[in-house]
């Protein structure tokens, strides 16, 4: 028998500053920048259907990108804040790109490698296209819409399964996709907030080189 025990999972929605000018800057890059297609794939072709105006996944590895270069600083300085809000000391963001919907798109239900999935809104409008939609992991029934706008940073676990529904209105939605890695727990809010040192130590010194090699 397969028992689950259930505990909060946390989702993180932060907006970022200055992100007007920031997005309008993105928009530029977006109309010129290298970019792949991917329309009506059916279900023989991958294992989910999936529809989008452009996109630049398979160069989601590529930082040097122009729009990546000028984007990365002000992700950065915002996860370092959401990191530390979760009681992490750093993360590692190991692939990022930018998607780019019109009517009919969509990006079915799916989940991400690496510890946390990322969304950054671009160009977004709730009144005129859908939002994303994450899976309750518990019990995998219950889809919650999230409620974010544009320049809204949406960060989860990337094991939960989420999607982008069909864009139903004549409006164009950007987003910035990405996964990271959380690197190690803080230490220090450890220590003012719940457990000492000593509770590390202990463990260290039980497990000896063991340790070392987590």
């Amino acid at each position: 028998m397969i028992k689950k025990h259930k505990f909060n999972c946390p989702v993180v929605v932060k907006k970022l500053p200055d992100y007007k000018n920031v997005n309008t800057k993105l928009l530029e890059y977006f109309d010129t920048c290298d970019h792949e297609e991917i329309k009506n794939l059916t279900v023989t072709e991958n294992y989910y259907p999936d529809s989008f105006n452009k996109l630049d996944f398979y160069n989601s590895s590529d930082f040097d990108r122009p729009w990546v270069q000028f984007f990365l600083p002000y992700l950065k300085k915002e996860l370092k804040e959401i990191a530390n809000f979760l009681w992490y000391d750093d993360f590692i963001v190991n692939c990022i790109w930018f998607q780019e919907y019109l009517r009919g798109n969509h990006h079915g239900w799916h989940i991400h490698g690496d510890n946390f999935t990322g969304v950054y809104y671009v160009k977004f409008d709730l009144k005129k296209s859908p939002p994303t939609e994450v899976v309750d992991p518990y019990n995998n029934k219950i889809a919650k819409k999230m409620n974010v706008e544009c320049g809204d940073l949406l960060l989860f676990p990337s094991f939960f399964i989420h999607r982008a529904p069909v864009v139903f209105d004549d409006t164009k939605k950007i987003i910035i996709s990405f996964n990271l890695n959380i690197s190690k727990p803080s230490l220090e809010l450890y220590d003012s907030k719940r457990i000492s040192y000593g509770f590390f130590d202990n463990i260290k010194s039980k497990m000896g080189s063991k340790y070392n090699r987590l």
